[in-house]
């Protein structure tokens, strides 16, 4: 027999359904594959002899350690939880709106949205065990099935403390576009011995100051990798941006070392959630003397 038994309630009427496969869709970006990454495990965990096929734009390599996912290129289904010729479809745009026009997830792109929207997508399917727990949705990486043997000789010849600061512009309005450049500049000559590491390259040559892609040195997208880099970055800066939402594992966001910083528009759409114990700093002053302030401040304490 291959996949669960599903019973989905259409017309008011029980229907037992035989799923061989189980569509995830998501057509928006980087940072919303990243965190759907908790709802596809928990699918699997309950389905495990399904065929999985995620649909999105941004290639195979972005969630090529989750074994049994077959990559295709976007579609786009509506409705959150969708049968078509007894294929199941799940859309994990935690954006999306409800047949009434409500909009399913209240909480903005964070676990607790995902909790919303898989407990839907359950109660869709008539499943009794429902999920309660954010925590079991936060994105975790197996980075052993890529190759991060780049950032290992990296680490391995630069032993100093480490920012990681994501510098590339938001692409969905969640944060002002402004510069990190003026900032770095100045803090890394203040402190030469902290090595700031930028995923957006720039003009600027200096001992101190490093480039995700001159370490990582790949051609194609090195997300994962970045991620696997800041787990040993002591403070991680952005804008929930793409490399800023995927520096967000579990491991990290549970390390009570680490410091997250974020400067953007909502404080609950900067954490994917509030409740781990590393450190979150948060702000929507985008003052050039408040950005400067808090960046200082936090590589005070570690430098």
């Amino acid at each position: 027999m291959v996949g669960d038994e599903l019973i989905v309630v259409l017309f008011g009427k029980k229907i037992y359904k035989m799923f061989k496969e189980i569509h995830i869709v998501n057509d928006w970006h980087n940072g919303d594959i990243h965190m759907s990454r908790g709802i596809i495990k928990n699918i699997m965990q309950r389905y495990p002899d399904a065929d999985y096929y995620y649909h999105h734009k941004h290639g195979k390599k972005l969630l090529q350690d989750i074994p049994g996912v077959y990559v295709e290129d976007s579609v786009s289904y509506p409705d959150i939880a969708t049968i078509i010729d007894d294929k199941l479809f799940i859309n994990t745009w935690v954006g999306q709106f409800l047949p009434n026009g409500k909009q399913l997830c209240s909480w903005g792109c964070n676990c607790n949205s995902n909790k919303e929207l898989l407990n839907h997508v359950l109660k869709f399917l008539n499943k009794k065990s429902i999920l309660a727990n954010e925590l079991d949705l936060i994105p975790s990486i197996d980075f052993s099935k890529f190759d991060v043997s780049n950032v290992d000789n990296f680490l391995k010849n630069n032993t100093n403390k480490k920012i990681l600061i994501c510098n590339g512009e938001t692409l969905s309005g969640q944060s002002y576009n402004f510069s990190f450049l003026p900032f770095v500049i100045n803090l890394a000559v203040k402190y030469e011995n902290i090595d700031f590491i930028l995923t957006q390259k720039e003009n600027v040559v200096k001992n101190n100051i490093f480039y995700t892609d001159d370490i990582i040195k790949q051609d194609r997208s090195d997300l994962n990798e970045i991620s696997y880099l800041s787990s040993f970055c002591q403070i991680v800066v952005g804008r929930a941006s793409g490399p800023f939402v995927c520096s967000q594992t579990y491991e990290s966001l549970t390390d009570p070392t680490k410091t997250f910083i974020a400067f953007s528009n909502k404080r609950f759409e900067s954490y994917l959630t509030e409740k781990t114990t590393c450190n979150k700093i948060w702000s929507n002053n985008y003052s050039s003397d408040n950005i400067f302030n808090i960046l200082d401040s936090e590589l005070h304490k570690i430098g």
